[in-house]
């Protein structure tokens, strides 16, 4: 049995190939319960796991970045700035907010969509707040550019499925009528199915269960409790991933090790490949590996602290500003083969529980969106004058599974629209913040989108 101390940062990399083609759609089974259809949209706290890798960790911190948006501030420019780059952006931004002691794990990918579609519907300075977070010049192109993500991943073995959804309450629609361009655009650029179902009805809870469940081969089975009386739109991202490493781990070869994690030692299953070559850098007191899926086109990247280090990896990436977590992450990208005597890396598996980002979004500078008093949708419906819509909150789940033979990885995002009066001032909302050894994404390579972003500081068996 052997040690290894703190285990820090896995970087899930997935990464597209450099020409797109055919759109990718899950294969599951069809059941669909109790609701009208028309066409698709689609939807973060941390939770348990199994097991992580690694050793001790070293290195000197710098300051994070990421301040909240101000709509007040002047607009910056985000003209140069691809899907990815908000992509990324709002992942490191995320990350920072939900830092703790235990693990973490959620794809921004999988939240910029959800939100990239919520922002069609916006007008005035809640579209302004969101365009901020998003990094969004120009709605018309990230739409597009979302489009082209979404069919760009055609590897086999190494699949990206995105699914959307927009639900519609049946009563809602007959008042009050979604407008044909809202759905239009989410049907033409993020091929969201429009579903129209009453709300009233715990079936209605079922039926979105079970698309989203479908959506992610199974791996979030249930994403939804129940929906609030006024609650009249869902908009909905899935994102599932399957990645067969491009080189196996030998199942002989796994075995028990000791892992050092921030709450104790405990046992892990511990994969190990022998003798082969990875991109591999040492920087910023980390030392870090990237390890292919597929034909290369995604890969894991995983991060762990240099021998002798006083920190572990996820200490030092904490400290890192959003512009060093970037340059980080890109790093591997540049780094030349490097022959590994071992490779070791834990089998494991992550879940979180369902939870919400509305707080964050709004400690991030979003918050006409989730004000009934100041959001203004009216991109998705024109309400009487004493009505209005706006964000109750927006809800996360994500999974990873990590084996001998590659990972799995689904999420899903829940934009919850809510329509209420605006006779009542919003109350002020606390800031939600998740304090948090192992640093991981899922990352489109060809975009450079950082498609799920997660940390590992405790595992067990």
């Amino acid at each position: 049995m052997r040690k290894i101390k703190s285990i820090i940062a896995l970087v899930l990399c997935i990464s597209a190939l450099a020409a797109c083609t055919p759109k990718t759609s899950f294969v599951l089974p069809e059941e669909d319960p109790v609701m009208t259809t028309e066409q698709p949209v689609a939807p973060m706290p941390p939770v348990d796991t199994e097991p992580d890798v690694t050793e001790p960790v070293v290195t000197e911190p710098a300051e994070p970045s990421v301040k909240p948006i101000s709509a007040t501030e002047q607009k910056n420019d985000y003209s140069d700035y691809t899907a990815a780059d908000s992509v990324n952006r709002l992942g490191f931004m995320l990350y920072d907010k939900l830092q703790s002691e235990d693990n973490v794990f959620f794809s921004p990918y999988s939240i910029d969509i959800a939100l990239s579609m919520l922002e069609n519907g916006a007008n005035g300075n809640t579209k302004t707040e969101l365009d901020e977070l998003l990094s969004l010049s120009d709605r018309d192109e990230r739409n597009a550019e979302f489009s082209a993500i979404m069919n760009s991943f055609t590897d086999k073995k190494a699949v990206l499925q995105t699914a959307n959804s927009v639900w519609v309450d049946k009563d809602f629609q007959k008042r009050t009528p979604v407008k044909e361009d809202f759905i239009s655009v989410l049907k033409n650029y993020y091929e969201a199915e429009a579903e129209y179902a009453d709300f009233k009805s715990p079936k209605t809870v079922d039926k979105v269960n079970s698309w989203i469940s479908k959506k992610t081969n199974k791996m979030i089975p249930k994403m939804l409790k129940e929906l609030d009386d006024e609650t009249v739109m869902l908009l909905i991202n899935a994102v599932y991933f399957e990645g067969k490493w491009s080189t196996p781990f030998e199942k002989d070869n796994t075995t028990d090790w000791q892992f050092s994690g921030t709450k104790g030692e405990t046992t892990v299953d511990m994969m190990r490949m022998y003798g082969k070559s990875y991109s591999y850098i040492e920087t910023n007191g980390l030392k870090g590996v990237s390890i292919p899926y597929g034909e290369g086109n995604i890969e894991m990247q995983v991060f762990v602290a240099k021998d002798g280090s006083k920190q572990n990896a996820v200490e030092i990436f904490n400290k890192m500003s959003e512009e060093e977590k970037s340059e980080l992450i890109s790093s591997l990208d540049k780094a030349g083969g490097e022959e590994l005597s071992i490779l070791a890396i834990p089998k494991f598996t992550f879940e979180t529980e369902t939870f919400s980002v509305r707080d964050i979004l709004i400690s991030l500078g979003v918050k006409d969106a989730f004000s009934e008093y100041d959001a203004d949708l009216t991109g998705i419906a024109e309400l009487p004058p004493d009505r209005n819509l706006y964000v109750s909150d927006v809800l996360h789940k994500a999974k990873v599974e990590v084996d001998e033979s590659g990972t799995k990885a689904a999420a899903a995002t829940v934009v919850v629209v809510t329509e209420c009066c605006m006779a009542v001032e919003p109350q002020e909302t606390k800031e939600f913040i998740a304090d948090e050894p192992f640093v991981f994404t899922i990352r489109d390579r060809k975009s450079g989108t950082i498609l799920f972003l997660g940390t590992i500081s405790n595992l067990s068996k």
